[in-house]
């Protein structure tokens, strides 16, 4: 049963309407997304270490993790950037 007051719409009247703070939501959204995907790469790569690429035990340390670069990489292809000249 609806609650009282309530009116269920059709497909029809939940068209979007224009809102200036369709952008921000959309940003927000991203960053959501990009913090679950990097939490969850992150977590991944810690509990199962040999997924990890192998390493040197000398020489430079990485200055971005695994899990930073699959986020970046899973992102940018999302928002179509193809090649790294952009």
């Amino acid at each position: 049963m609806w609650p009282v007051g309530f009116a269920a719409k059709d497909a029809q009247d939940r068209r979007l309407e224009p809102n200036a703070n369709l952008e921000a939501l959309v940003d927000a959204d991203l960053d959501t997304l990009a913090t679950a995907l990097y939490v969850t790469t992150d977590e991944l790569l810690k509990s199962r270490p040999e997924l990890a690429p192998w390493r040197p035990a000398v020489g430079l340390k990485p200055q971005v993790s695994d899990a930073e670069l699959v986020t970046l990489a899973v992102l940018a292809a999302m928002l179509g950037f193809a090649c790294e000249a952009r």
